[in-house]
Parts: structure tokens; C-alpha cells; sequence
């Protein structure tokens, strides 16, 4: 398995988040999700994401974003890890995983600190994810699953609480994806 930054746009990273969420939670989940990644690619500031990709014999089998976050009282250098898939021919064999840590060890060198997701706890947990409450750092929209808000600090000893408002991407700016 291949793990790498990808540059640019690329059809079959966006067709491979389609193809996991249609299957996985049904077609529309898939088109919204694909809609989100073109959006995230075509609208955010090249210095405010980072996309990474698992490949397998040169084929895309897993994917995740990462964007930035910011608050109005804290400098803490912060990006939100959303969307993420694996192809689900190659589910449950710890790609998402090495993935995503193969990503933190990127993001860490370039000086990202604190990374924030809004997701499975279960899942993230194994990654050194934490559940937090907005009293300890605030989403920028309204959470439909207050549960799923997490933290993992990448190169803080803890996670910070920061009580001001936060901003996310203008893709990720909608209430359907929170």
C-alpha cells in the first residue's frame, strides 16, 4: 500500500468517496458527499487543505481531507479532518488507519497543532481521538450528534480549550454536514 499527498484535482479520489457513501449509507449520501469533495477541492485555498490517498496497484482505495479551521481568539494552527473513505473492498484491513496516520505525521511537520473531527468516536478513538463538548472547543455550526465532536492534538500536550467561535471552509459553512 501506497500513502501520499495528492495535488490538484483528481476524478477517481472524488468517485471514491461517491462510491463508499452510496454504498455504505445509500445513493444519496454518495452524491452529497461527492459534492462536498468537488466543492472542498474547487473553492478551498491551496494552503487550507491537504488531501491524502491510500493507493493500491496505482488505484485509489482510500481518501481523506483535511481543512482549516480558525477562531477568532486563538492562533492555534488547526485543520478539520472531513471526509474520509476506504473503498469497502478494502474496509476493515487498517487502511483508513495508516492512512490517517501516515496524514498526521505530514500535517505535524508542517506545523498543524490541533486536528478536529466530527465523527465515529468508536473509530477515532483508536487514532488517539478524543470526545470533546463545545464548552471546550466551539463547532462552527450546530452539531446534529453533539457526541461525535472530537480533538486529538498533534504536537500540544493536551487538547486546548478555546472558547471563541470558530470558522470552518466555506464548503464545509452548511448545516447538512454537521
Amino acid at each position: 500500500m501506497i500513502y501520499k499527498l495528492i495535488e490538484g484535482e483528481n476524478r477517481n479520489f472524488e468517485k471514491l468517496f461517491r462510491n463508499s457513501f452510496a454504498e455504505s449509507e445509500g445513493e444519496s449520501a454518495g452524491i452529497t458527499i461527492e459534492k462536498l469533495v468537488q466543492e472542498l477541492i474547487s473553492t478551498t485555498p491551496k494552503d487550507e487543505i491537504y488531501k491524502f490517498a491510500a493507493l493500491h496497484n496505482n488505484k485509489i482505495v482510500g481518501a481523506v481531507i483535511f481543512t482549516k479551521i480558525r477562531f477568532e481568539e486563538s492562533d492555534i494552527n488547526t485543520f478539520i479532518l472531513s471526509p474520509a473513505a476506504v473503498d469497502t473492498e478494502f474496509q476493515r484491513q487498517g487502511i483508513g488507519q495508516a492512512l490517517i496516520n501516515y496524514a498526521f505525521e505530514f500535517l505535524k511537520k508542517h506545523n498543524i497543532k490541533l486536528i478536529l473531527s466530527y465523527g465515529d468516536i468508536k473509530f477515532y478513538s483508536k487514532l488517539g481521538f478524543k470526545q470533546i463538548g463545545e464548552d471546550t472547543i466551539k463547532a462552527p455550526l450546530k452539531l446534529s450528534f453533539p457526541h461525535g465532536w472530537i480533538a486529538k492534538p498533534l504536537s500540544l500536550n493536551k487538547i486546548p480549550k478555546i472558547n471563541s467561535k470558530s470558522y470552518c471552509v466555506s464548503a464545509l459553512n452548511n448545516q447538512i454536514y454537521w
